[in-house]
């Protein structure tokens, strides 16, 4: 049986657990945290994309 965690990422029908839960406040903080940079610190911005995407291309 596939953890919820895993169906949610396979685009599939979840309920939401406390991976999930924790994911998601995870995006939320580094969200704030991206809005709350200066617009020109490009490389804070670039971090926080990396971390909240895992990769970029």
């Amino acid at each position: 049986m596939k953890a919820e965690l895993e169906k949610c990422m396979a685009g599939e029908t979840f309920t939401a657990d406390s991976s999930t839960s924790d994911l998601g406040l995870r995006a939320k903080r580094l969200l704030r945290q991206y809005n709350a940079c200066d617009y020109a610190d490009s490389e804070a911005k670039l971090s926080i994309l990396h971390d909240l995407l895992g990769s970029m291309g």
